[in-house]
């Protein structure tokens, strides 16, 4: 299970813990509570928060009483990848994890992590992810196939709804295996790994950042692994909930910089008008059907009106 101490010079056995906090204060105090639960376990851990810039809310008064936790305060808002990316290089131990300030860690998960550290990943190439669930116990179904135009193209204009057939077979969340993609709410690997990749890159500045480490970790001949063994609870959508104009067209942004990346060519460059003209129209439908689009009609129509205003 793990302790949760400060990093001290030279300590380089355990896991630095890597949380990236944008306007979740309420939300990350039972996160590091959940944390400070297992402190007197045998494995050592550091706790980095890169805060933000949050507004809501005092952070010092949320980490009081928390000496293990080290804050990193920018002048700005960088971004997940970059404050993932800044506070990874403040630690110094072995294994890192990257969690969301929404999250949960019970206690039963410790001996989960620990065998995981112990003997999941001998050739020092792995990325690991656990079952994710609600507080209410249902099984969220997060861990998804790697995104191509034809799946974008799917998603983006209803079509996927209707030709649901042709679409790739969900995971089984409820076995461990070998997956295309871990959440990034709870990424657990080994620091010369994530060094070996080049970390996150901070061109996805949230979003799809966690995908696209997963499909360089198997491009480059590394394993991604789901484990059902051990859980964690993730409320999930913290700070989009408040933001949520901003975080669709985030979304929308990162998806588009994800396929160019991986996929460029024409059936992506057409993704560009379907994604800002056709699929907001869509979601506006949807939400007036009833069906679940993850943003409300106001929040679609916002980020509608901000693309033309740019």
């Amino acid at each position: 299970m793990i302790k949760t101490e400060r990093h001290t010079p030279g300590d380089t056995g355990g896991i630095d813990i890597i949380i990236v906090n944008f306007h979740t204060e309420k939300y990350l105090a039972e996160c590091l509570g959940s944390i400070q639960a297992l402190l007197k376990k045998h494995l050592c851990a550091s706790v980095y928060v890169f805060d933000n810039g949050s507004e809501d809310g005092d952070l010092t008064r949320t980490m009081a009483g928390e000496p293990f936790v080290q804050v990193i305060t920018p002048d700005s808002n960088q971004g997940y990848a970059c404050g993932a990316n800044r506070a990874v290089a403040c630690g110094k131990r072995e294994w890192l994890l990257f969690l969301n300030p929404d999250t949960v860690l019970p206690e039963s998960v410790g001996p989960v992590l620990a065998d995981l550290i112990e003997r999941g990943d001998p050739d020092g190439n792995t990325i690991f992810g656990l079952q994710s669930r609600s507080r209410e116990g249902t099984i969220h179904q997060d861990i998804s196939h790697f995104l191509t135009p034809t799946l974008a193209l799917l998603h983006a204009t209803g079509l996927g709804r209707i030709f649901s057939t042709i679409l790739p077979k969900g995971y089984d969340h409820t076995v461990d295996g070998e997956v295309d993609q871990v959440m990034g709410s709870f990424m657990l690997m080994r620091r010369s790994w994530f060094e070996r990749m080049g970390g996150m890159d901070e061109r996805f500045f949230v979003y799809f950042e966690d995908m696209d480490l997963c499909l360089r970790t198997r491009q480059a001949g590394g394993r991604v692994l789901f484990s059902a063994r051990g859980h964690y609870i993730h409320h999930g959508r913290a700070s989009a909930g408040r933001r949520g104009q901003e975080c669709l067209l985030y979304w929308w942004k990162s998806r588009l910089q994800y396929l160019n990346k991986h996929h460029p060519g024409l059936l992506t460059a057409s993704l560009g008008p379907v994604t800002y003209l056709w699929e907001p129209l869509l979601r506006l439908l949807g939400n007036a059907l009833g069906f679940s689009t993850g943003f409300s009609s106001a929040d679609t129509f916002g980020a509608w009106k901000k693309i033309w205003r740019r």
